[in-house]
Protein backbone atom coordinates (compact mmCIF):
# COMPACT_ATOMS: atom_id res chain seq x y z
CA UNK A 1 0.00 0.00 0.00
CA UNK A 2 1.15 3.76 -0.69
CA UNK A 3 -0.30 7.07 -0.39
CA UNK A 4 -0.86 8.38 -3.73
CA UNK A 5 0.44 11.43 -5.13
CA UNK A 6 -2.55 13.03 -5.51
CA UNK A 7 -4.18 12.49 -2.02
CA UNK A 8 -0.76 13.72 -0.13
CA UNK A 9 -0.58 16.41 -2.83
CA UNK A 10 -3.81 17.78 -2.52
CA UNK A 11 -4.33 17.46 0.68
CA UNK A 12 -1.13 19.52 1.95
CA UNK A 13 -1.84 21.91 -0.92
CA UNK A 14 -5.22 22.50 0.68
CA UNK A 15 -3.25 23.68 3.73
CA UNK A 16 -0.63 25.46 2.83
CA UNK A 17 -2.61 27.80 0.32
CA UNK A 18 -4.27 29.91 3.58
CA UNK A 19 -0.38 30.53 3.59
CA UNK A 20 0.90 31.61 0.78
CA UNK A 21 2.39 28.36 -0.47
CA UNK A 22 2.46 26.08 -3.50
CA UNK A 23 4.65 23.78 -4.69
CA UNK A 24 5.63 22.70 -8.43
CA UNK A 25 8.25 20.21 -10.16
CA UNK A 26 10.97 21.23 -12.21
CA UNK A 27 12.68 18.13 -14.50
CA UNK A 28 16.10 19.45 -15.83
CA UNK A 29 17.65 17.72 -18.33
CA UNK A 30 20.06 15.20 -16.76
CA UNK A 31 23.38 13.07 -17.75
CA UNK A 32 23.12 9.41 -18.53
CA UNK A 33 20.50 7.33 -18.40
CA UNK A 34 18.63 9.39 -14.71
CA UNK A 35 15.77 11.26 -14.25
CA UNK A 36 16.30 14.15 -12.59
CA UNK A 37 13.42 16.15 -10.24
CA UNK A 38 13.52 19.16 -8.33
CA UNK A 39 10.60 20.23 -6.14
CA UNK A 40 10.11 23.77 -5.73
CA UNK A 41 7.74 25.09 -2.35
CA UNK A 42 7.27 28.88 -3.02
CA UNK A 43 5.73 31.88 -1.15
CA UNK A 44 3.72 34.15 -2.99
CA UNK A 45 6.24 36.70 -1.66
CA UNK A 46 9.18 35.28 -3.50
CA UNK A 47 11.20 32.98 -1.17
CA UNK A 48 11.30 29.41 -2.05
CA UNK A 49 13.35 26.19 -1.04
CA UNK A 50 14.19 23.37 -3.73
CA UNK A 51 14.96 19.64 -2.87
CA UNK A 52 16.63 17.65 -6.15
CA UNK A 53 16.32 13.78 -6.58
CA UNK A 54 17.64 11.61 -9.13
CA UNK A 55 17.02 8.01 -10.23
CA UNK A 56 17.61 5.71 -12.92
CA UNK A 57 14.23 4.58 -14.83
CA UNK A 58 11.97 1.99 -12.97
CA UNK A 59 12.34 -0.77 -15.17
CA UNK A 60 10.70 -3.76 -12.66
CA UNK A 61 7.70 -5.60 -13.99
CA UNK A 62 7.24 -5.61 -17.36
CA UNK A 63 7.00 -1.59 -18.41
CA UNK A 64 7.51 -0.53 -22.11
CA UNK A 65 10.32 2.89 -21.70
CA UNK A 66 7.22 5.32 -21.23
CA UNK A 67 5.55 3.51 -18.35
CA UNK A 68 9.24 3.40 -17.04
CA UNK A 69 9.94 7.07 -17.21
CA UNK A 70 6.26 7.78 -15.60
CA UNK A 71 7.12 5.35 -12.80
CA UNK A 72 10.10 7.10 -12.16
CA UNK A 73 8.59 10.75 -12.62
CA UNK A 74 6.02 9.77 -10.18
CA UNK A 75 7.88 8.06 -7.39
CA UNK A 76 10.56 11.25 -7.98
CA UNK A 77 7.57 13.77 -7.23
CA UNK A 78 6.68 12.18 -4.06
CA UNK A 79 9.78 11.70 -2.37
CA UNK A 80 10.81 15.74 -3.40
CA UNK A 81 7.60 16.92 -2.48
CA UNK A 82 7.59 15.12 0.61
CA UNK A 83 11.36 16.23 1.20
CA UNK A 84 10.36 19.72 0.36
CA UNK A 85 7.32 20.32 2.53
CA UNK A 86 8.89 17.95 5.64
CA UNK A 87 5.80 15.61 5.81
CA UNK A 88 5.69 12.46 6.16
CA UNK A 89 2.92 10.37 4.61
CA UNK A 90 0.60 7.96 6.38
CA UNK A 91 -0.57 4.84 3.89
CA UNK A 92 -3.32 3.70 4.47
CA UNK A 93 -4.42 0.15 5.07
CA UNK A 94 -8.33 0.61 5.60
CA UNK A 95 -9.78 -1.61 2.85
CA UNK A 96 -13.53 -0.37 3.53
CA UNK A 97 -14.49 -3.65 4.01
CA UNK A 98 -13.07 -5.10 0.54
CA UNK A 99 -11.17 -7.67 2.84
CA UNK A 100 -14.41 -8.75 4.37
CA UNK A 101 -15.33 -11.05 0.92
CA UNK A 102 -12.68 -13.86 -0.03
CA UNK A 103 -8.96 -12.65 -1.03
CA UNK A 104 -8.92 -10.80 -4.21
CA UNK A 105 -5.62 -10.59 -5.78
CA UNK A 106 -4.91 -6.52 -6.06
CA UNK A 107 -2.66 -4.99 -8.48
CA UNK A 108 1.16 -4.33 -7.68
CA UNK A 109 2.31 -1.11 -6.18
CA UNK A 110 4.14 -0.23 -9.83
CA UNK A 111 1.16 -0.97 -11.59
CA UNK A 112 -0.80 1.36 -9.04
CA UNK A 113 1.98 4.01 -10.25
CA UNK A 114 1.47 3.73 -13.87
CA UNK A 115 -2.10 4.12 -13.55
CA UNK A 116 -1.43 7.29 -11.35
CA UNK A 117 1.15 8.79 -13.90
CA UNK A 118 -1.00 8.11 -16.87
CA UNK A 119 -3.72 10.13 -15.22
CA UNK A 120 -2.06 12.93 -13.64
CA UNK A 121 0.57 13.29 -17.03
CA UNK A 122 -1.69 13.42 -19.37
CA UNK A 123 -3.76 15.97 -17.21
CA UNK A 124 -6.54 14.08 -16.83
CA UNK A 125 -8.93 14.61 -13.51
CA UNK A 126 -8.25 12.74 -10.57
CA UNK A 127 -11.29 13.19 -9.17
CA UNK A 128 -13.65 12.20 -11.88
CA UNK A 129 -11.34 8.88 -12.09
CA UNK A 130 -11.33 8.46 -8.23
CA UNK A 131 -15.28 8.68 -8.32
CA UNK A 132 -15.07 5.89 -11.57
CA UNK A 133 -13.66 3.63 -9.13
CA UNK A 134 -15.74 4.35 -6.33
CA UNK A 135 -19.07 3.88 -8.66
CA UNK A 136 -18.19 1.05 -10.86
CA UNK A 137 -15.84 -1.06 -8.72
CA UNK A 138 -16.92 -0.16 -4.77
CA UNK A 139 -13.10 0.93 -3.98
CA UNK A 140 -11.96 3.62 -2.59
CA UNK A 141 -8.23 3.69 -4.00
CA UNK A 142 -6.37 2.69 -6.83
CA UNK A 143 -4.11 0.51 -4.60
CA UNK A 144 -7.50 -1.81 -4.38
CA UNK A 145 -8.03 -2.05 -8.14
CA UNK A 146 -8.03 -6.11 -8.78
CA UNK A 147 -5.49 -7.36 -10.59
CA UNK A 148 -7.87 -9.27 -13.14
CA UNK A 149 -9.30 -5.68 -14.01
CA UNK A 150 -5.70 -3.69 -14.65
CA UNK A 151 -6.21 -3.81 -18.11
CA UNK A 152 -9.60 -2.88 -18.34
CA UNK A 153 -8.45 0.06 -16.46
CA UNK A 154 -5.81 0.93 -18.44
CA UNK A 155 -8.09 0.45 -21.28
CA UNK A 156 -10.35 3.33 -20.43
CA UNK A 157 -7.47 5.86 -19.25
CA UNK A 158 -5.88 5.26 -22.43
CA UNK A 159 -9.33 6.02 -24.39
CA UNK A 160 -10.28 8.90 -22.75
CA UNK A 161 -6.74 9.96 -23.24
CA UNK A 162 -7.08 9.53 -27.02
CA UNK A 163 -10.52 11.16 -26.88
CA UNK A 164 -9.00 14.05 -25.48
CA UNK A 165 -6.17 14.60 -27.72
Amino acid sequence: MYATIGNVVNTVNEAMGPFGLNARWEFPKADGALILCTCVLAHELGHEERVTLDAPLDDSGKKNALQQRRSTRTYLRLETFEAVTGIASQYNQDDDGNGSNDPVDLITEDKAFIIHALITDNGLNMDTFMNLLATQLKISAIEYIPADRYDDVIKKIERTIKAQA
